[in-house]
């Protein structure tokens, strides 16, 4: 056994649990959690009566040519 882990695993002993604290970051609510996915992603409702809508979903379909083998329609 390495010496990094003989030392963990007495410390862990001596302290009856892990030898360090383990700290939760805080949580965001909806609201915050809502404007951090707005600013970082603009909101497209995709529907299946609106091609132009799935077009700016997925974006350029040439972003991918080494697909097109697989992919032509």
């Amino acid at each position: 056994m390495t010496t990094a882990i003989r030392i963990f695993l007495k410390q862990s002993v001596m302290n009856r649990g892990l030898p360090f604290e383990l700290k939760l970051s805080p949580q965001l609510d909806v609201a915050e959690f809502y404007h951090l996915v707005k600013s970082v992603s603009p909101i497209v409702k995709v529907g299946d009566n609106n091609p132009k809508s799935v077009n700016q979903y997925f974006g350029d379909e040439n972003e991918y040519p080494e697909f097109e083998d697989y992919f032509n329609d």
